[in-house]
């Protein structure tokens, strides 16, 4: 589904009571009207991606989703770009294609796993990088990857019996711009780091393995380092 952003944005200014609705946030904030104040729409995009997306999802019934937008160098227009699909792969190859025709989209959020939505507690300003799928987008991609897994294999992992990768790809791939590749190479760095084992299906251990795959178990270690990033 694609959006002209720029006529969504004007409708959405006019029509307070819907917007309300439809982004489910508490418009008469300070740090909300400061957003919708910038220029050049860049305030509503944030807006628009971080609260109208849930809604679509919800009324299309698909289980996977990109809400990033389409930056259009030569018009100096956005249009958002909401792919939806029902498998995971699909979902993830979107995620790819973003990363590889970097300088035509946007995101406006964060750089991880779990990087849409709204925290009330906190000022929506605070932060606000617009994303463009670069060098730069990568690193802190990469950063923070490397801090959210170990707590998110955790959190998932309560009996012990490991997590398959795919698992743990699909149930975190919506909200993010993360995909299979960077969250692989973040794996891999903490399993050299012993923070984790990798698994085969014949329960063979992945000890030297520079990729993972979507049927590998992750497995905590039973004692940590002092230095663990396994914080819980």
């Amino acid at each position: 589904m694609t959006f002209a952003v720029d006529a969504l944005i004007d409708f959405l200014s006019v029509k307070t009571a819907e917007t309300q609705a439809l982004l489910n946030i508490e418009l008469d904030r300070e740090d909300v009207r400061a957003l919708m104040a910038l220029g050049a729409g860049e305030g509503w995009r944030y807006l628009i991606q971080n609260g109208l997306y849930r809604h679509i999802q919800n009324r299309t019934g698909s289980r996977f989703y990109t809400p990033f937008f389409i930056h259009s160098v030569e018009a100096h227009r956005s249009y958002w770009l909401l792919h939806l699909s029902n498998h995971r792969q699909a979902r993830d190859e979107m995620g790819k294609l973003h990363w590889r025709l970097n300088n035509h989209f946007q995101h406006y959020g964060g750089a991880g796993f779990h990087a849409l939505g709204f925290d009330p507690s906190k000022d929506l300003r605070q932060g606000l990088l617009t994303f463009m799928f670069d060098d730069n987008a990568m690193k802190r991609s990469e950063a923070a990857v490397l801090e959210q897994l170990p707590r998110m294999i955790h959190a998932a992992n309560r009996d012990g019996a490991g997590l398959l990768v795919e698992e743990l790809f699909a149930g975190n791939c919506n909200d993010t711009p993360v995909t299979s590749e960077i969250m692989g190479r973040q794996l891999i760095l903490l399993r050299d780091e012993g923070e984790l084992a990798i698994v085969t299906p014949d329960g063979t251990r992945k000890p030297r393995a520079k990729n993972v795959g979507w049927e590998d178990r992750l497995i905590l270690p039973s004692e940590r380092s002092l230095f663990s990033r396994l914080g819980w």
